[in-house]
């Protein structure tokens, strides 16, 4: 065995002999199943840096690829732990150890039954019934199964101080990668962009698809984004990107803080650039949530690192008046010198996330077991939408309330039990006692990396792999940028090679939990929960916190029949999850790129074929049903005829309409969207029916958007069609009225785009036609007369 250094309780920082380490739970051969485990790990760590599926990627499929590795990685782990020559400490019998165990994976099941629940008839909340997207409810289900994957492994790859120190070394170098890609961003593409929208805002606005034609709230929306919102490296939302910029900063400051004093000066201005780069990308992110809990992060690292004692109260009275010192002396310099409306907008920021909070509250209380279910926030939300919110948020914005709305009480116990244990477990595990392990075989320390770098190696393979396939698929992350994000990524990770070699076993675990406190402050108030390049640092963290611990004797006490019962039931997952999501969701967007292809080469034929084997290829799926309507919509209305078109088509659009309203559930948006299509006929054609159809659709967008000045307007333009004039002016009125609510520009009617409703002729057959719902409901401003 091993010679161990003992730990001097008198010393603030421990620091670890050369002795043999463990390097992980299963890294006892080499080529063993734990460092294929591990190696999986780092890969994926590096794949969702560049593939985050932030916003509603996740819903659309993105995340699909990340649940996949995740529950191999699970897989793997679970056949080495029950086979491996495994040396654990973990007492499986303990109610704690059970609770870590089991709570994610009741977590995560529970919103997977969650996503079928709520996307199936026979669930019927109070108030009627609401259906769920169910391609969209699954897609998202994965990514909690997979966190729960990633936690359960972490806790056990992660024994070993090697692996722990690797994993360190990994988020260094991946957060400073997009740290610089996001610095490139605020200085280099941000302005570029700006210019060309500037020059040319319509060309712009169609290189990026939106909907948005100038003096609309869609335009001032964009443009709003555009001058006002931060970098966002490879994320959707500067919030998103500003979460991972946390597990950088606050790594990096424990670093210093644990090893400051031992650096030559050479070391100490590296490592304070290091610092400058992450924060300055952090602050420019605008993200006010995350500079918050970067600084109470920071600050509780270094006042709970401080012993005190009777000889240390001085010093540890100096280290709170230091950081109150420097904390206020960075408010006040961005207070004077930073972006003025940062500030001043912190209020009304505040102010939506209660609105989003108290909707959400009332959502759950309407569905306790369930809540929207996965997937389904979206649409739901806007039926409980406050009158004067004024956002159609994706998520509640805050980590707790999205478990409600996700997944109900249960799934919201469970992680609440979680977190409670995982606490517990900190607190009670104390210093490690045993440090170094020597390993079955023999063989001498290889620093930092143990036996051999799987981890890093891994992450290098994932690296390669990403560019390899974007390449192929002409899909590569932003080049301009990596060209001086990868150099200065790999420079940080060297340098902190040497630095968290010389870091203990707790202050590894000091830090992580200072990382899990910074995650926990900003998801409280912004979202990302359901991000797996957000959600994977939060389970990889929490893992390694409350992970197994090396023991120098003993071996697994798990029963041999239950370990082979969690690798059958992962392996059971992973095939659920490709023949039930991965490949259908795959062909099916394989079909929509040949459509797309297609139809803009003039190959209409195969166009319209391509898009009945993307509707053949997923039974679950919205997107291909819609374009299908779209496609025959269209097709009728470039008739030359002045009629109502060809019936046979008009039978089949009547069909693929009806699959799409089933097929979505209860969403606005795809209602909206559906019902412009009918309107659009009746301009061209002026057929009762598809005034009628129109009007039974957007009666339902209106139903479950009660707080939508849009809606609102565009069905009373419908109503006064229809001869009901009584209900166009109360519509009318309460369109109006919704547009005044909480003092929000964006709302106004003459920003309102609405289609008109009344027979227009062949001069609608180019484009539906929009005009501004001030005007069309007789509400000019006096000013604009």
């Amino acid at each position: 065995m091993a010679k161990r250094r003992p730990i001097n309780p008198s010393s603030e920082v421990a620091i670890e002999s050369e002795s043999p380490t463990i390097v992980g739970a299963f890294s006892l051969q080499k080529g063993s199943l734990g460092d294929a485990a591990i190696a999986m790990l780092g890969a994926t760590l590096v794949y969702t840096a560049y593939h985050p599926s932030d916003s509603i990627a996740a819903e659309q499929g993105d995340a699909l690829w990340f649940a996949m590795f995740a529950l191999a990685i699970a897989t793997v782990t679970a056949v080495a732990s029950r086979f491996g020559k495994t040396r654990q400490s973990e007492a499986s019998d303990s109610i704690a150890t059970r609770i870590l165990q089991a709570a994610p994976w009741v977590m995560g099941g529970w919103v997977f039954l969650a996503a079928f629940a709520t996307s199936s008839t026979w669930f019927v909340p109070d108030g009627g019934s609401s259906l769920g997207n169910l391609r969209s409810a699954t897609n998202e289900a994965w990514v909690w199964l997979a966190g729960a994957a990633i936690f359960t492994s972490t806790r056990r790859l992660t024994v070993g101080l090697a692996a722990r120190r690797s994993m360190m070394i990994l988020a260094i170098a991946i957060a400073t990668g997009l740290a610089v890609h996001g610095l490139h961003q605020h200085w280099v593409s941000l302005p570029a962009d700006r210019q060309a929208f500037q020059q040319d805002p319509d060309a712009v606005v169609a290189m990026v698809g939106l909907d948005a034609p100038a003096g609309t709230a869609e335009r001032m929306r964009f443009a709003n984004r555009l001058f006002d919102g931060g970098p966002s490296a490879t994320f959707a939302l500067a919030n998103s990107f500003a979460a991972v910029l946390l597990v950088g900063v606050v790594v990096v400051a424990g670093i210093v803080r644990f090893r400051f004093a031992h650096w030559t000066n050479a070391r100490r201005g590296i490592a304070v650039a290091m610092v400058l780069v992450l924060v300055a990308a952090l602050l420019a992110a605008r993200s006010r949530s995350a500079t918050l809990a970067m600084l109470m992060a920071v600050g509780w690292l270094v006042l709970s690192s401080i012993r005190i004692d009777a000889n240390r109260k001085r010093r540890w009275a100096w280290g709170i008046a230091i950081i109150a010192a420097v904390a206020s002396i960075g408010i006040a310099g961005l207070a004077l010198f930073g972006n003025r409306e940062w500030f001043e907008q912190a209020p009304a920021s505040l102010a939506f996330r209660f609105q989003y909070w108290r909707s959400t509250w009332q959502m759950f209380l309407d569905r306790p077991w369930f809540g929207a279910g996965p997937g389904n926030f979206q649409s739901i939300y806007e039926r409980y939408r406050e009158a004067s919110s004024t956002e159609q948020i994706s998520d509640p914005h805050s980590f707790v309330f999205e478990t409600l709305a996700t997944g109900g009480w249960v799934a919201t116990a469970a992680l609440m039990l979680l977190m409670g244990v995982g606490i517990k477990c900190w607190l009670g595990r104390g210093r490690d006692q045993i440090e170094d392990v020597q390993v079955s075989g023999g063989g001498t320390s290889a620093g930092v990396f143990g036996d051999s770098p799987w981890l890093l190696s891994g992450a290098v393979v994932g690296f390669l792999l990403t560019w390899s396939i974007g390449w192929i698929s002409h899909s590569i992350p932003d080049f301009d940028a990596s060209l001086f994000a990868v150099p200065i990524a790999l420079a940080a990770g060297y340098f902190a090679t040497s630095a968290v070699g010389k870091l203990s076993s707790e202050c590894l675990d000091r830090i992580f939990v200072a990382v899990l406190i910074a995650m926990a402050i900003h998801l409280s108030v912004a979202g990302g929960w359901t991000v797996p390049g957000v959600a994977v640092w939060v389970w990889v963290c929490a893992g390694i916190v409350t992970g197994v611990r090396a023991s120098a004797t003993g071996t697994s006490s798990a029963s041999p029949k239950l370990g082979t019962a969690k690798s059958v039931a992962l392996v059971g997952a992973m095939a659920a999850l490709y023949f039930m999501s991965l490949r259908p969701v795959g062909r099916q967007q394989y079909w929509m790129v040949v459509a797309e292809v297609s139809q803009s080469t003039g190959q209409i034929g195969k166009a319209r074929l391509s898009l009945e084997k993307a509707i053949e290829a997923d039974p679950w799926a919205t997107a291909p049903v819609l374009w299908m309507t779209d496609f025959l919509r269209w097709e009728l209305i470039r008739k030359p005829n002045e009629g109502s078109g060809d019936e046979a088509i008009r039978l089949r659009l009547a069909e693929w309409i009806d699959a799409a309203k089933a097929r979505s559930g209860d969403d606005p948006s795809v209602f909206r969207q559906i019902g412009v299509g009918q309107l659009h006929l009746y301009q061209r054609f002026g057929n009762a029916e598809d005034l009628a159809a129109a009007s039974a659709t957007f009666h339902d967008v209106v139903r479950w958007s009660p707080a939508n000045q849009w809606a609102m307007a565009q069905m009373s333009l419908i109503a006064d069609a229809e001869g009901d004039t009584q209900s166009a002016e109360t519509l009318a009125a309460r369109a109006k009225a919704l547009s005044e609510q909480g003092g929000n520009l964006e709302r106004a009617l003459y920003l309102q785009s609405i289609y008109v409703a009344r027979p227009i002729g062949i001069e609608a057959a180019r484009e539906p036609v929009r005009g501004r719902a001030d005007e069309l409901l007789g509400f000019v401003p006096t000013a604009q007369k």
